[in-house]
């Protein structure tokens, strides 16, 4: 199993799921996404969101019109990506790309949500910043793209997730990134959480850390750690709880210093 992830905010690697063969797979692009199929990853760059497959080949640009497009999400079946579309520092678009004939339309607006997972092919599930009993919370809302009803589920005070939101469609649950601010100290933390689909029972998973993602069978956790010594990427196993690291700084030595002239070398999966 290979796992995609951003290193130094742009650069795109892929690493094995137990912590070898790790490689360079594209030297730009934010919030790499796999296609269901595992073929192809999806990422937005320079405010457009493009696809290529995991052997390095086939770069493709998926949207073409103006504005700054990012956070590319696939449909369960893989016939769809979803995108947001920001027309202005208040206000976002949802956009939907048909994969079957290249058609691009816009299914909602006038919102803004912080981040956005699929719960099925039809149904999307947003979360944004609100208040709650007088503090800064988490507002969950379904808004179905064939039909566009929109709809709060829950309004969650005392966190809120916006670095990370993913569903995993056999265990029923969506992991995301809370963010809590110490009344006292005045500090911030980050944690990852879990909670189930219809937002109920959310609980806390992993504490320091982001970014989660579910594997494709739903018994692991892959995150960085936001513990400064060592904010790299680790897997967690759901079975037992054990956690192991998979990335460390001294893998990056001789990446960095050839990304540009052994590229090639680099875009080998095998």
């Amino acid at each position: 199993m290979w796992i995609a992830y951003n290193h130094l905010d742009s650069l795109t690697y892929l690493i094995q799921q137990d912590g070898t063969n790790i490689i360079l797979w594209h030297d730009r692009g934010v919030k790499p996404v796999w296609s269901p199929n595992g073929e192809w990853i999806i990422f937005s760059d320079y405010g457009q969101i493009w696809k290529k497959g995991i052997d390095g080949n086939c770069l493709t640009q998926l949207t073409l019109e103006e504005g700054n497009n990012s956070s590319p999400r696939w449909s369960h079946d893989g016939k769809k990506i979803s995108y947001r579309r920001r027309i202005s520092n208040n206000i976002d678009e949802m956009w939907i790309l048909d994969l079957d004939n290249n058609t691009e339309y816009k299914r909602y607006s006038g919102f803004s949500f912080n981040n956005y997972v699929w719960i099925d092919n039809e149904n999307i599930l947003l979360e944004s910043t609100c208040y709650v009993e007088n503090t800064t919370g988490s507002k969950f809302s379904l808004l179905n793209i064939e039909t566009q009803a929109f709809y709060t589920i829950a309004n969650i005070p005392k966190m809120f997730g916006s670095h990370s939101f993913d569903y995993s469609n056999i265990n029923f649950k969506i992991l995301f990134t809370s963010y809590t601010l110490d009344a006292e100290t005045n500090c911030s933390s980050c944690d990852i959480w879990i909670m189930n689909e219809d937002c109920s029972y959310q609980s806390k998973l992993i504490e320091l850390a982001h970014s989660a993602a579910w594997s494709p069978d739903g018994t692991q956790i892959a995150y960085t750690s936001a513990q400064w010594e060592n904010g790299y990427l680790w897997i967690m196993d759901l079975a037992d709880g054990s956690k192991r690291q998979l990335t460390f700084e001294n893998h990056y030595c001789t990446l960095q210093t050839e990304k540009y002239n052994t590229t090639e070398k680099l875009l080998i999966v095998k």
